[in-house]
């Protein structure tokens, strides 16, 4: 099987109720996670299996992940509490208005995203992933993250 290739970095988003906050933007062999997620789910609605916004996503806030941690199999956000790792969340600024989550397995070479779900929707994920990447390249992009960057201003909002 081929690896993918992670990018992972900071960039500041806004919401409906905030601006700048930072997020963790994770994209896959060079595009957003949310618009692989926004492939398949379009194909199920295209399918009239199901309704909703395709891709709708923000990536995570840095304040609600905390760190790597996060992403090596260590959640700090689990929509189902059975170890499944939230990757993103609502564009409203609130991850569990509309998580897209996955199971993410760390292994001695590499790192594995799959068995996506969705908290909301009943949509169909089996050709998203699953994703495996290089656990070496991997902890490098999560390594080169400022996870103090937050871009809440001091004293918040």
């Amino acid at each position: 099987m081929p690896l993918n290739r992670l990018d992972a970095h900071l960039e500041p988003l806004d919401t409906s109720t905030v601006t700048g906050i930072k997020g963790v933007a994770l994209l896959i062999d060079g595009r957003p996670l949310a618009d692989h997620a926004g492939d398949v789910e379009a194909s199920e609605i295209r399918a009239g299996k199901t309704e909703g916004p395709a891709g709708s996503y923000l990536p995570m806030f840095v304040a609600e992940v905390k760190g790597p941690g996060h992403f090596l199999g260590q959640p700090e956000v689990s929509r189902f509490g059975d170890g499944d790792t939230v990757l993103l969340g609502c564009v409203c600024g609130t991850w569990d208005c509309w998580p897209l989550t996955a199971r993410v397995e760390v292994r001695d070479d590499v790192v594995e995203w799959h068995g996506f779900r969705h908290g909301f929707r009943e949509w169909d994920y089996e050709a998203l992933g699953p994703f495996v990447f290089d656990r070496a390249a991997y902890l490098e992009q999560f390594a080169a993250i400022d996870w103090s960057d937050t871009g809440i201003p001091p004293g918040g909002w």
